[in-house]
């Protein structure tokens, strides 16, 4: 074999090895949004009508989440609100005021 041959089957090898990889890494990365998105991941596939699409919402989704400084609640509210329920004012209560306030935003980290 001389070393045009043997650089060109080097070359084939590389870049067959790096086809490889990246449609294992495919796969990977495919296997971690359904498993964390559950049956939100078939929606968004069906919703898009292309995997490829809706993979990109999905990790969009998932990086714009990371973002959010999202913390446990303290065991005390925990309790308080299991104990209790969840109130709520009836909305003929609320002031005119409350109303047309905008919604704060989630503080980022």
């Amino acid at each position: 074999m001389d070393t045009t041959s043997g650089l060109i089957l080097i070359i084939a090898l590389a870049v067959v090895i790096g086809i490889v990889v990246w449609i294992m890494s495919q796969r990977r990365r495919t296997e971690n949004l359904r498993k964390q998105f559950g049956p939100e991941y078939d929606r968004a596939v069906t919703e898009h009508g292309d995997q490829r699409r809706a993979e990109a919402e999905l990790a969009a989704r998932q990086a714009r989440v990371e973002q959010l400084h999202i913390r446990q609640l303290e065991p005390r509210i925990v309790s308080d609100t299991a104990r209790h329920g969840v109130r709520r004012r009836p909305a003929s209560s609320m002031s005119q005021r409350s109303l047309s306030r905008k919604p704060t935003a989630w503080s980022r980290k």
